[in-house]
C-alpha cells in the first residue's frame, strides 16, 4: 500500500484557489476533452486523486453523485466543498481500494503517474467502472517537455528540494513578477501565433518553478 506523503497536504494548503470557477476551469475542460462537463450530468462519478477538491466542485455541479478519493488531502477537499450535498470524500489508496460499487464515470486527473504502480492503479480503477461506462485519465506527457525534463528538473532537484514550500512559493512569485512584462510583450509583437507558442514553451521549460 502506498504511504501517505505530507508534502501533498502542504502543497494544497498553500494553493487554496478560492476561485473554484476561475482559472482552473478552463484547464479542467482541456484535460477532459473531448469529454465535456455536461457529460457528467446525472452520472455517478468516482474521482481518484481529488487533491484539494477543485475539480470535484466542477463535477458536483453536474453529477448525480460523486465519490472523491485521496490518500493525503481528502479532509482538506471535504472542507472546501462543504456546500455540496452530493459528494462523499474518502481517504484511501486508489491502487488498493475496493468500494464494492461501480460508477458511470471514473476520473483521474494528474494522479496516476504519482502512484507506486500506475498499471496496477489503472486496473483497479477499471474494476470500479460499470459495463459501458467511461474512464477519463490525464497524466503528464514526456513529449514537448525536453527542457523541463533535462534542464529545469535536475536544477530544481539539486537546488530547490531542500527549501520549504513557503520559500519556493516566494521564489516563484519573484520569477513570475520578473517574467510578466517580457512575456506579455511577446504577445504584442507582430509574430505568428505558432512562433509565440514555441517561444513561451521554451520559457516555460526553463523558468517556471513547480512545487512537487
Amino acid at each position: 500500500m502506498q504511504k501517505e506523503q505530507i508534502e501533498w497536504y502542504q502543497q494544497w494548503s498553500l494553493f487554496k484557489d478560492e476561485k473554484f470557477d476561475g482559472e482552473e476551469l478552463f484547464l479542467f475542460r482541456d484535460w477532459i476533452y473531448p469529454n465535456r462537463l455536461e457529460d457528467f450530468k446525472d452520472k455517478e462519478v468516482l474521482e481518484c486523486g481529488c487533491g484539494g477538491g477543485v475539480h470535484t466542485s466542477f463535477i458536483a455541479q453536474h453529477a448525480k453523485y460523486v465519490i472523491a478519493v485521496d490518500l493525503n488531502t481528502s479532509d482538506l477537499a471535504k472542507e472546501r466543498n462543504k456546500k455540496f450535498t452530493n459528494i462523499t470524500f474518502l481517504k484511501s489508496d486508489i491502487a488498493e481500494m475496493d468500494l464494492g460499487y461501480q460508477f458511470d464515470i471514473v476520473l483521474s486527473i494528474g494522479t496516476i503517474h504519482h502512484t507506486d504502480n500506475p498499471d496496477k492503479t489503472i486496473q483497479n480503477l477499471k474494476q470500479h467502472l460499470k459495463p459501458g461506462g467511461k474512464i477519463i485519465l490525464w497524466v503528464y506527457s514526456k513529449e514537448g517537455n525536453f527542457w523541463l525534463s533535462n534542464i529545469l528538473e535536475p536544477i530544481r532537484k539539486k537546488f530547490l528540494s531542500y527549501l520549504s514550500r513557503e520559500r519556493i512559493l516566494f521564489l516563484s512569485k519573484i520569477i513570475c513578477s520578473l517574467l510578466y512584462f517580457p512575456i506579455y510583450t511577446i504577445y504584442l509583437l507582430p509574430l505568428s501565433f505558432y512562433l509565440i507558442t514555441n517561444i513561451l514553451r521554451i520559457l516555460d521549460g526553463y523558468l517556471i518553478v513547480e512545487i512537487c
